[in-house]
């Protein structure tokens, strides 16, 4: 059986862990998969512009799976851009804040 091919979309904080663990999951399933990388880090969405986003796209429609890990947001979010051209919805997470008063 052929591999099931995953877009890994790498990032910044604690991405490396996660991904690392993924990865040690993934070779205790009955089924192989073969992740293809995708550099999303901060350093390299501001060395790349919009070039670590064309190439998420390509590599999404690709494989039709993709797995994102956290990533630092500064001034454009990857998040709204890769959305926006995959035409893909917002998932809401419940959240509580607190304000400060």
């Amino acid at each position: 059986m052929d591999a099931i091919r995953i877009t890994e979309l790498l990032g910044d904080g604690t991405g490396p862990e996660l991904r690392e663990s993924v990865h040690a999951e993934a070779e205790r399933l009955p089924t192989r998969f073969s992740f293809l990388p995708v550099d999303w880090s901060s350093a390299t969405r501001d060395a790349k512009s919009d070039v670590s986003i064309d190439l998420a796209e390509e590599s999404m429609h690709d494989t039709r799976w993709a797995l994102k890990y956290p990533i630092a947001t500064k001034a454009v979010s990857p998040n709204a851009l890769i959305r926006r051209r995959c035409n893909f919805g917002v998932i809401y997470r419940p959240a509580i804040s607190q304000s400060r008063a």
